[in-house]
């Protein structure tokens, strides 16, 4: 299961990078994310940290 949990990690930190790159702004971002990982509101707000670090 740790496995999972981390491509799971993985594969958000790349969207979010990804999104940030293309120059989408934060809600949006923050937005889809949520929707393709089935992120809580809790989740999300941790994962955004990697989207403002840059």
């Amino acid at each position: 299961m740790e496995g999972r949990e981390a491509e799971r990690e993985a594969g958000i930190r790349i969207m979010a990078e990804t999104l940030r790159e293309f120059g989408i702004e934060r809600e949006q971002a923050r937005e889809k994310i949520k929707e393709k990982f089935s992120l809580s509101e809790e989740e999300m707000m941790a994962y955004m940290e990697v989207y403002e670090a840059h």
